[in-house]
């Protein structure tokens, strides 16, 4: 039987959660984590073999999306030729230049090791020629940043971030900020100035954080990496939010980028479940350093590994396994098209029925690419949904499930007046259980119900506010489907 409740988050954690499943419905996943629960010793032995599969399974299943055309035939692998190499507990922990600074310095060192001297120690090896760098970049190493990209939630590269909050927190040496308006031969200059001042790497988002999000060019693109190449800089692109929504497993392997960016490193987390650094060592720069067999690369990824008492933890394990399979298997890169395709059909639609008029939103209305969108709040706003408000916009990042292809699921059960009745339904349900929705409507972050204090609510649309005063007017002010109808 079809289970009526409603399905308006678009929130989903910040974009945590791909799949409404959970590890219930794989007998095999179902299995190990009952494992962990009753007898985690039972999963020692396994753990190892566990994280051998994860990896192998990141870089080496050949998924179906390929085999359709989206990106080169001849590249069989999921996750381009990515070793993920880092863990992190969370992407941020990632972006921070001395924690890049030292993974580079750990994959130039590896190849001395391979030759050991007589008493079997690595021979002493200077290794900053290797990389093109001076005492300054170990000492004191900087990142530089796209402009208009969401930095990070705290350390260095937070002084750039969008959120007052994250802001306010930053330290260290801030990023240097490229404004790609500039022309080649001023970026050239820029980059130039900045590696021999001690920068390290390049990070790049191919969609922007920041309005009016924009998506880059790929000949923008190939600008950055072909300087870039040229001074030894490494590229890094954070696929933190576009991994597995935007047409591919990562949204630089595009059709449009495959032939213009050969990233060194990515930066993961959020939807994948695990949080980390996936290094490329056939990447623009990093393959100078010639480390091409596979095993020496995997040997290269666990010595790294070996600095921790484990690189992740069992339960982050099992389900970053889980959504792997999940996502190879049901190939979520190439149903995030259609999803996004049907998404911006749907918020079109409700936006000329309420107007009462014929033709689309104005352009920049809707932004993003495919099932990562933006979307401007005067355009939603009698649709209903959950999503994370960013300033006018309101970012919507979908679950990537095959019902969210459905147009009539997502006028039914998604948004707008007909899905007033699974609302309602859905908010019985919580009642029953004690429970109130977990995200404000107004501002998206978490509602005061997770410390236990009563939360203001609205039962017809199944939304909350925080409780702070600043979301409690545009709560109240929200349009009701119990009171507005449309469509």
């Amino acid at each position: 039987m079809e289970n009526p409740v409603i399905y308006h988050n678009m929130h989903n954690r910040y974009g945590e959660s791909l799949t409404w499943r959970s590890l219930s419905t794989s007998s095999r996943y179902s299995e190990l984590w009952e494992k962990y629960m009753t007898s985690q010793r039972s999963l020692d032995h396994l753990y190892h073999k566990l994280f051998v599969e994860y990896m192998r399974k990141f870089k080496l299943n050949p998924p179906r999306w390929e085999s359709r055309s989206l990106t080169n035939p001849h590249r069989r692998d999921f996750f381009g030729a990515y070793y993920p190499v880092a863990f992190h507990g969370h992407a941020s922990d990632a972006m921070v230049p001395t924690t890049i600074a030292s993974l580079l310095l750990h994959i130039a060192a590896y190849p001395s090791s391979l030759f050991p001297d007589s008493d079997g120690s690595a021979p002493p090896v200077d290794i900053l020629p290797l990389l093109d760098w001076n005492s300054s970049h170990r000492q004191s190493p900087r990142l530089a940043i796209l402009s208009r990209s969401f930095g990070a939630g705290y350390g260095p590269l937070a002084s750039i971030c969008p959120f007052e909050e994250s802001k306010s927190v930053a330290c260290g040496s801030p990023p240097l900020v490229i404004d790609l308006q500039q022309t080649a031969e001023d970026l050239d200059s820029t980059l130039t100035r900045f590696k021999n001042d001690g920068g390290i790497a390049l990070i790049v988002q191919i969609i922007e954080s920041q309005w009016p999000w924009t998506v880059i060019e790929s000949k923008t693109l190939q600008t950055l990496s072909n300087i870039c190449s040229r001074l030894k800089l490494p590229v890094v692109v954070d696929e933190t939010l576009t991994a597995l929504r935007c047409g591919a497993p990562f949204a630089h392997q595009r059709p449009e980028y495959l032939e213009v960016i050969n990233p060194d490193f990515v930066i993961f987390g959020k939807g994948l479940k695990a949080n980390g650094i996936g290094v490329n060592f056939d990447g623009e720069t990093l393959r100078a350093l010639s480390i091409y067999q596979e095993g020496d690369r995997y040997r290269c990824a666990f010595r790294w590994h070996d600095k921790h008492t484990r690189a992740i933890s069992v339960p982050t394990l099992i389900e970053a396994l889980f959504t792997l399979d999940m996502a190879r298997d049901e190939d979520w890169p190439l149903r995030s098209i259609e999803i996004g395709r049907q998404i911006r059909s749907a918020i079109c639609a409700q936006e000329r029925g309420e107007r009462g008029i014929t033709q689309n939103p104005e352009p920049g209305s809707i932004a993003g690419l495919d099932a990562l969108l933006y979307v401007r709040k005067n355009s939603i706003k009698g649709a209903i949904v959950q999503g994370i408000p960013e300033g006018d916009y309101i970012r919507l990042l979908p679950v990537l499930e095959d019902a969210m292809k459905c147009p009539a699921f997502i006028s039914n059960c998604v948004m707008g007046r007909k899905s007033l009745a699974r609302r309602r339904v859905t908010s019985k349900m919580l009642k029953r259980m004690h429970r109130k929705p977990l995200w404000c409507y107004v501002c998206g972050d978490a509602t005061e119900e997770v410390l236990g204090d009563d939360v203001a609510w609205c039962e017809d649309c199944c939304i909350a506010t925080c409780g702070y005063p600043e979301c409690e007017k545009g709560f109240t002010d929200h349009q009701c489907l119990a009171i507005i109808g449309y469509l």
